[in-house]
């Protein structure tokens, strides 16, 4: 096994396991203990793992120290986006930071959340619902998972709401973009699979353009957001539109 597929095998075993032991690993992969204690060395500096006696597990994320460096303008798009759930629904939050933003609000609510972000499921600890965090392959940067395997995964739900994010919205031509095909996929696969279709958007990401247009502006029955120059009359008549104020 090579060593970058050794390191996200590391991970993704972390998301299960609150810790990993040197030696099992090693023996595991059929490689020696210094073999593995290079990987460890080498997500610590990445700043996704720490270090323990005998092995390595995630870092436990303060939530509170997290939120304090929340932009207030992601922190309000959230609160104004978590007030369209209740109890016992089934959702989807993708990786983005803007969605990431939504955990204190769901904190304490009975809900099962869904999502392909690592960094999220992580933080999501002590939430009173479920949490399901997508397998498939690890990004370069460890923030999220895509391909094949999440795919398949994702096509196995069925989701009261989809909360999404994009890296520009095009209002005049009505398209949402996103940095890549890969993040893409899941978006439209979540999408599909969602009764309800809610976008998150910052004012910082109108008239901006991604790598790859997903969506329609049309498909989403909420476009959640802090730029004040959007009116409904600039949407579909289906698409309904929270404006939030700083």
């Amino acid at each position: 096994m090579l060593q970058a597929q050794r390191q996200r095998e590391i991970l993704l075993r972390l998301e299960n396991d609150a810790f990993l032991s040197t030696k099992q690993l090693a023996k595991e992969f059929n490689v020696s203990e210094m073999t593995i204690r290079r990987d460890f060395s080498d997500l610590v500096n990445l700043g996704v793992i720490i270090r323990e006696h005998g092995g390595a597990m995630l870092p436990v994320l303060d939530f509170q120290e997290k939120l304090s460096n929340v932009p207030e303008k992601l922190s309000d798009l959230a609160q104004a986006a978590a007030a369209l759930l209740h109890d016992e629904q089934c959702i989807f939050i993708d990786a983005s930071n803007t969605a990431l933003e939504l955990l204190p609000y769901l904190k304490n609510m009975k809900i099962t959340v869904v999502t392909n972000g690592r960094v999220l499921g992580r933080m999501l600890e002590g939430f009173r619902g479920e949490i399901i965090t997508l397998g498939g392959t690890v990004s370069n940067d460890f923030s999220y998972t895509y391909g094949p395997l999440c795919l398949n995964n994702l096509a196995s739900f069925s989701f009261d709401t989809c909360f999404l994010s994009c890296t520009g919205l095009q209002l005049l031509e009505k398209e949402v973009h996103s940095r890549d095909i890969h993040s893409s996929q899941i978006k439209v696969s979540a999408m599909q699979r969602s009764k309800q279709k809610v976008l998150m958007v910052a004012a910082d990401k109108f008239q901006q353009t991604g790598f790859y247009r997903f969506a329609a502006l049309s498909e989403f029955d909420y476009l959640v957001t802090d730029y004040q120059q959007v009116t409904s009359g600039k949407l579909a008549a289906s698409t309904k539109l929270i404006t939030v104020k700083h």
